[in-house]
């Protein structure tokens, strides 16, 4: 099974032994002649040879008659005529028994040779082959180390990911009685299989234990330099710049000695790569330019040459060198040109106009009327490709398969474009499914990390998809609701789909009360630390073993976690939500609306933010363009955005035929959006919160879900906290890359926080008015109480309902930080802030990620009583930042600010949030803010910077 994938295709010679015996009949010293020509691969002679030798042997089903076939086909075959290869490999298939070594040997070349010759027929009854042949593999015993080995690999192949980590745990657990060459295959094998799966650091990791291996029993050869390479390519992919040139180094010299020119290529075009993102862009395209040389003894004339120009010239655009650039570029459009490859030759013209541009030359239209024909003969070979590829993608991964469902929204993306806009939304909508199923199938059985790749890889046919909506052709053509709802429907499945699925494991686990469960998940965080502590000291490789038996211990433990909790439940249910579901919840009056950033700007800041809008009446969900985000973040920064009834008439204008005489609006943030109070602009005359009710909502799914009542029973308050000595310094770090994501530089800022006087205030005037609520239990952390420990400590408490944190709270960071990064960035100062002390875990600041790594999964409302605690970096998976850190530790509703708040006016507003809620235990979060603000805006509080600087998430 899989072992001898492709080995013919490889160039292995695999003559098969042609045994005589007294039965047989025929010029069996011709046949010894060919094999010997064949073997000596003068080709063109035994063929002859063989050919000759045919005509005296009658056709039978002989093991010797089938050899003959199976040599024939392979000279064949080496000679490039691979139809005579196929008609004479086929005869021998006829002859080998099913499921035999034999008959393997022989249906994947023929499959390959099936799928170049576009004999769509024959390539499927081979893979049907195939697929019988796997099958029954599967049905023999795996105890032995090949048997897992092999099993992973296969598992592996068909996108079974659960399994083929299983097979691969389990081969790694005995690879110490194995062979080292075995003990190198499986690491290299494993490595593979976490970078496809975007687990760059733990593949370094296996690549470095097949290198250290393969050392030890082969020295420093080819082989070992190869999986140095690899070392260093996945280094790289982590953008840990300084250790992938180190390894791209060590890899190219043993390269040198050996002349491989294309390793050469490769290691000096990584080295050009580390050194390119750390700004050194002279050094980089010195790299770059010795790759190009390297390449030119080959051929001057091959795509690989012409793409190492494009990273010269690409070097000497950030030199200024435009001029040099642009002569590089047209050099290697040349080549493209040449070899037809209208793929490359899209992509070079581009990058030449926008160089023209830059270098003040000014914008061709030649050139762009060159790009876009290519760019259109390249679609037209990629939609022709894929289409004959679906039923094979079909056969090997299933119709819940990834590979499968990616295909599908390929070939539905470039009809839509080239053909047909309507067959491009029927598959469009064909496409949407089957990826629903997919993500479906591979969510429950993996990682978070694992799930955020494959995630990764969908999300760009995603963006594609959202673009649609402001096609007004067709628009025009009567389109219009199947994109609508398709964009609905993608909204409901994208819109914080990691975080969801996170969530939803989280829940399902608490829920199980398995105590053993719970240990277990508590017992792989604990592993993952260990990890990521033996990391940081792992600078030569040396703890690459430690590290790996303590990850395969980790996996085993999260793989059976996740195997037993979809045993349980289904945590991936969250992705079956549809449009119509949401319109089903609707009541008469109210109006459920998706803000979506449709990705269709050459920047960013040009893209579009479109509102989707569905009522109980609608047949399918309207589009409106709203404004792009640029707008939006003008908006953001008007300190006069709460009091200009020009920004309503951006945000809510356009939606009035919907929200008029709506009772109760639900909508979902998305972009700029996110992080600005938009159901507190004034509306004619008045907040929009005036004129109905309006629900903030994570998703418009949430609608979909049944919760009970705020439970005011266990509380817990955190406020008065004292900071430390306000004399001493305490500094965070992150790394800060410029708008492209290109350079990284250290950022420190300086944490020194003053007392807050009011928020011993808030939290004792809020315990004074729930303990007069019946059977409400609350706990008050003030001065040195209020800690970061303390908290900790209420990570995992059951009877927690309700956390409230009055202190400061800061967004540190920017929109040019990465996402973990930007978990580090959002904060909450406990006791001991101000206190010196770097890297404890209980030093007074309490980080987003901290939060997200904590259990809250009973706790139905945190209150963040803050600045800013609602702010963070804009991604498409949400805001990163506090607010994610809560959602992702199980709490369901949030109440936090966009902005830096008022001390006194917090208090008073928190106060009377809580009397709203203890007065009436079936109101909603939602509402007692409502009925708070409405307190504020009539006892002295009337400017909104002092009550709508908070907005509430999920409070419905």
């Amino acid at each position: 099974m899989n072992k001898y994938l492709f080995l013919i295709l490889c160039g292995i010679a695999l003559l098969m032994p042609v045994r005589v015996c007294a039965a047989i009949q025929g010029d069996t010293l011709l046949v010894k002649q060919a094999r010997e020509a064949a073997k000596a691969e003068n080709y063109q002679k035994a063929l002859e040879l063989f050919l000759q030798a045919d005509k005296t042997f009658a056709p039978d089903t002989t093991d010797y008659y089938g050899n003959i076939q199976h040599n024939i086909g392979y000279v064949y075959y080496m000679l490039g005529d691979k139809k005579h290869a196929a008609v004479y490999w086929e005869r021998a298939l006829k002859v080998f028994p099913q499921f035999s070594e034999k008959n393997e040997l022989l249906l994947e070349p023929l499959a390959s040779i099936y799928m170049e010759l576009e004999d769509q027929a024959n390539f499927m009854r081979i893979m049907n082959l195939i697929e019988e042949h796997n099958k029954n593999e599967l049905t023999k015993p795996c105890t032995t180390f090949k048997d897992y080995f092999e099993r992973a690999q296969y598992y592996e192949s068909v996108e079974d990911m659960a399994k083929a980590k299983e097979h691969y745990l389990q081969a790694l657990a005995i690879a110490k009685d194995a062979t080292p060459k075995e003990q190198e295959d499986v690491y290299a094998a494993y490595a593979k299989y976490l970078s496809a799966n975007g687990d760059r650091s733990a593949a370094a990791d296996y690549y470095q234990l097949a290198a250290d291996v393969h050392k030890v029993s082969k020295g420093e050869d080819k082989t070992w330099s190869l999986l140095v390479y690899m070392i260093a390519l996945n280094r790289q992919l982590l953008q840990d710049w300084t250790k992938g040139y180190a390894s791209y180094n060590l890899a190219y010299k043993v390269f040198e000695l050996t002349n491989d020119y294309e390793y050469m290529a490769r290691c000096q075009h990584g080295m050009g790569t580390c050194l390119y993102f750390q700004g050194e862009y002279s050094q980089a395209k010195d790299c770059y330019s010795r790759e190009v040389s390297i390449l030119g003894k080959v051929s001057t004339s091959s795509a690989a040459y012409a793409k190492a120009l494009e990273y010269v010239a690409k070097a000497d655009v950030k030199l200024k060198n435009y001029d040099t650039a642009i002569a590089t570029l047209e050099k290697a459009a040349d080549i493209y040109e040449k070899l037809g490859d209208q793929i490359n030759l899209q992509s070079v013209l581009s990058e030449l106009n926008s160089t023209r541009v830059k270098s003040g030359k000014g914008y061709s239209d030649e050139v762009e009327a060159h790009s876009v024909e290519a760019a259109t003969k390249k679609n037209r070979e990629i939609l022709a490709e894929e289409r004959r590829n679906l039923p094979a993608y079909k056969l090997l991964f299933g119709e819940d398969g990834i590979n499968y469902a990616q295909t599908l929204g390929l070939v539905a993306e470039l009809t839509y474009q080239l053909e047909d806009k309507t067959e491009g939304v029927k598959e469009y909508r064909n496409y949407l499914e089957t990826e629903r199923r997919a993500l479906r199938r591979a969510f429950v059985l993996q990682s978070e990390k694992e799930r955020q790749y494959i995630w990764s890889e969908s999300a760009v046919l995603h963006d594609s998809l959202m673009a649609t909506v402001c096609d007004v052709d067709a628009q025009a053509k009567q389109l219009g609701d199947s994109i609508n709802a398709l964009a609905y429907d993608l909204q409901l499945l994208s819109k914080g789909i990691l975080l969801n699925s996170s969530i939803e494991f989280g829940k399902v686990l608490t829920e199980s009360g398995n105590g053993q469960l719970i240990a277990d998940f508590e017992k792989v965080k604990e592993l993952d630390s260990e990890v990521q502590a033996l990391q940081a000291e792992n600078a030569e490789g040396e703890k690459s073993a430690q590290i790996a038996s303590l990850r395969q211990e980790s996996a085993r433990l999260m793989l059976t976690l996740m195997r037993q909790c979809s045993e349980l439940k289904d945590f991936t249910e969250y992705l079956d939500y549809r449009w119509t579901d949401v319109r089903a919840a609707l009541a008469d009056g109210d109006v459920a609306i998706e803000f979506a950033e449709i990705k269709n700007g050459v920047v960013d800041s040009e893209n579009l933010i479109v509102a989707l809008v569905v009522t109980k009446e609608m047949t399918a969900p309207n589009a409106v363009q709203i404004c792009s985000r640029r707008q939006a973040s003008r908006m953001a920064a008007d300190t006069l955005f709460y009091s200009d009834t020009s920004y309503a008439d951006i945000v809510w204008g356009k939606l009035f035929p919907y929200i008029s005489h709506a009772k109760r609006i639900y909508f979902s943030a998305d972009a700029e959006f996110s992080g600005m109070g938009i159901e507190y602009l004034l509306y004619n005359g008045k907040p929009l919160i005036d004129h109905c009710e309006v629900y903030r909502l994570s998703s418009t799914k949430e609608l979909c879900r049944n919760y009970s009542a705020l439970p005011l029973k266990g509380v817990a308050l955190f406020g008065g906290i004292e900071y430390g000595n306000t004399e001493h310094m305490k500094t965070a770090s992150w790394r800060q890359m410029d708008g492209k994501g290109n350079e990284t530089t250290e950022q420190t800022r300086i944490l020194n926080y003053s007392p807050l006087k009011g928020t011993g205030e808030e939290v004792a005037q809020i315990k004074s008015v729930l303990q007069a609520v019946k059977g409400c239990h609350v706990d008050l952390y003030d001065g040195t109480k209020a800690s970061e420990e303390q908290v900790r400590k209420l990570s995992g408490c059951k009877d927690l309902n309700v956390l409230h944190i009055a202190t400061h709270g800061q967004y540190i960071g920017g929109n040019d930080v990465t996402e973990t990064e930007a978990m580090n960035c959002s904060l909450l100062a406990l006791s001991g802030a101000n206190e010196p002390i770097e890297m404890i875990e209980n030093d007074g600041i309490l980080y987003a990620q901290d939060v997200a790594d904590m259990n809250f999964r009973n706790c139905r409302l945190a209150v963040l009583s803050a600045c800013e605690t609602g702010l963070g970096l804009l991604s498409g998976d949400g805001v990163f930042g506090l607010q994610r850190g809560f959602k992702n530790a199980g709490v369901r509703t949030l109440l936090m600010s966009l902005s830096k708040v008022d001390d006194a006016a917090t208090t008073q507003l928190m106060v009377q949030f809580y009397k709203a809620l203890a007065a009436n235990n079936s109101l909603s979060p939602n509402a007692a803010l409502r009925q708070a603000q409405q307190y504020m805006r009539a006892n002295g509080y009337s400017d909104p910077r002092l009550w709508a600087s908070f907005i509430i998430l999920d409070g419905q």
